[in-house]
């Protein structure tokens, strides 16, 4: 069953890898000209931000989580303010 882009974007908070995006169905030459539009900028190698704008601490969080790949997690300061605790 292919994933829905729409669920996996709300989900990851605006966030998508090139992978997931290709799952969803999207072909590799319309993530390139997404990207070389503007429409998704490039947050890490093979992960995009589906809106334009300033891109904000929690999307970013999501966004080094992605690059990152399977098994990574958040510590200290971004999981304390992920908790709601300052640091």
């Amino acid at each position: 069953m292919a994933a829905n882009l729409e669920d996996i974007k709300r989900r990851q908070r605006g966030v998508i890898t090139t992978a997931q995006a290709r799952q969803a169905g999207l072909s590799a030459d319309t993530i390139r000209n997404l990207h070389r539009s503007g429409r998704w900028p490039r947050l890490y190698r093979g992960v995009y931000a589906t809106f334009t704008g300033e891109v904000p601490r929690p999307v970013m969080r999501w966004a080094a989580m992605l690059s990152a790949g399977r098994g990574a997690l958040l510590s200290h300061r971004s999981a304390a303010e992920l908790c709601g605790r300052a640091l």
